[in-house]
């Protein structure tokens, strides 16, 4: 367990990096989502492409200009504010590999008991099932939207746009997701094979035996008695 989460925990910190990215910083191949190749005429242009970020910004080169129906359409500029979703499941998917880190740790040095351990690895289960849920179902179908809404728009605007491409943001985010996914089941194996283990180091196995030695009991006049076999229940 504590080699995935190595594995997963640098690309992941990195792709929430590129999701908050800073608007100074201009945009970035990682944070894009969807480029269009338009005919529309912009900043001095015959044509242009348009890339969208994860945060929701839309550059034409190095320069952020407003993602407004003139230059994109009626659709495109209502399904951004829902890339919002890839900010959640970003941060959901590191708040999930610290907490199984965490998790792992508390089990192998006993810092909590099975009680508390049971409860922990519910809320655990419950936050990675809702990470590969907006991951899917939130930014996977929302870079889909975009990809899908000028195809399906009839105006003057979108039979501009002559292509749309996948931008490596969207490819890593489908990947992430996979990924994550086989986390979750890695996960939960893991947790209830550490929670049997636990459970079968607090049995002592003497108290499993029964005590058949019959205590011997010396008395005043000097003969031996036994008493009566005790099994430990």
């Amino acid at each position: 367990m504590y080699a995935v989460i190595l594995a997963f925990l640098p690309a992941s910190i990195d792709l929430l990096y590129h999701s908050y990215l800073p608007h100074c910083f201009g945009p970035s191949i990682l944070s894009t989502v969807v480029m269009y190749d338009t005919l529309e005429p912009l900043l001095g242009g015959n044509g242009v492409q348009v890339a969208v970020d994860m945060a929701g910004r839309c550059w034409v080169g190095d320069t952020s200009v407003q993602c407004a129906e003139e230059l994109l359409g009626r659709s495109v500029p209502r399904i951004i504010p829902f890339l919002a979703s890839y900010q959640i499941s970003y941060g959901l998917l590191v708040f999930s590999l610290f907490s199984a880190g965490f998790y792992t740790v508390m089990c192998h040095n006993k810092w909590a008991n099975k009680k508390e351990l049971i409860v922990l690895r519910r809320m655990l289960l419950n936050v990675m099932i809702m990470k590969d849920f907006m991951s899917i179902c939130g930014a996977i179908m929302v870079g889909c939207a975009l990809m899908i809404a000028p195809l399906l728009e009839h105006s003057a605007v979108t039979e501009q746009i002559i292509d749309v491409s996948v931008g490596w943001g969207f490819i890593c985010t489908v990947v992430m997701a996979i990924l994550g996914c086989f986390f979750t089941l890695a996960f939960e194996n893991n947790s209830h094979r550490m929670l049997s283990e636990d459970t079968k180091s607090d049995i002592n196995p003497e108290d499993m035996i029964p005590n058949l030695t019959a205590s011997v009991l010396e008395v005043d006049n000097g003969q031996v008695e036994k008493e009566p076999l005790l099994v430990n229940v």
